[in-house]
């Protein structure tokens, strides 16, 4: 959100580095309780405080999104359920709402917002 911080997601771990110094600030392990997920996509929120991953699983219903505090490194929720496979994640500049872009071949493309409940 400032510029200073890149987010990237490699082998079930999420990874910030601060990009003006090249220091890595802190590294978390994903978690989904379903085989076959790969972890497809990532936004921040406006303020920097929440970060959101979001999947791509091969089979069924098991598509979820986690949100994660940045400076704590805990999952604060997960949304899951979704059938289709998620491509895109995007906060409202308030923080308070998130778009999760879905699609499938099959099934067609949604895009779904979410009123956000984490205080």
């Amino acid at each position: 959100p400032d510029g200073t911080i890149i987010a990237s997601m490699y082998e079930g771990r999420i990874y910030l580095k601060n990009i003006q110094t090249d220091e890595p600030l802190r590294t978390f392990h994903i978690r989904s309780s379903h085989f076959n997920v790969s972890w497809h996509c990532l936004a921040f929120s406006a303020d920097g405080q929440i970060l959101a991953t979001g999947t791509m699983c091969t089979r069924g219903q098991h598509n979820e999104v986690q949100l994660w505090g940045v400076q704590s490194g805990e999952l604060l929720s997960t949304i899951g359920g979704h059938s289709n496979q998620i491509y895109s994640l995007a906060f409202s500049q308030d923080g308070k709402r998130l778009a999760v872009g879905t699609g499938r071949v099959e099934l067609g493309n949604t895009i779904t917002v979410y009123d956000l409940q984490l205080d």
